[in-house]
């Protein structure tokens, strides 16, 4: 091989390398994006439940304060039936 055809065959080798960095790095971009992506949604999933867990705190403590009256009627009810 002469020094020409090495200089050109090593500048081939450097463009294919060249050309797999950039393939790299779209990929690399793809996969930054994507796992962006699934934290925007993991992060909407928080608020979901978040929200539905602040409902279902509202609709416990609704029901223990209606529990409370219901135990307070019927102690009372007993209490005038004792005297």
């Amino acid at each position: 091989m002469t020094p020409e055809e090495n200089i050109i065959y090593k500048i081939q080798l450097l463009e294919e390398l060249v050309e797999s960095q950039e393939r790299l790095l779209t990929s690399a971009n793809t996969i930054i994006n994507m796992k962006t992506r699934l934290v925007e949604l993991c992060e909407q999933e928080i608020e979901l439940y978040k929200r539905k867990n602040s409902r279902l705190q509202v609709t416990v403590f609704g029901l223990c304060i209606i529990l409370l009256l219901n135990v307070i009627v019927h102690l009372i009810s007993i209490i005038t039936l004792v005297k």
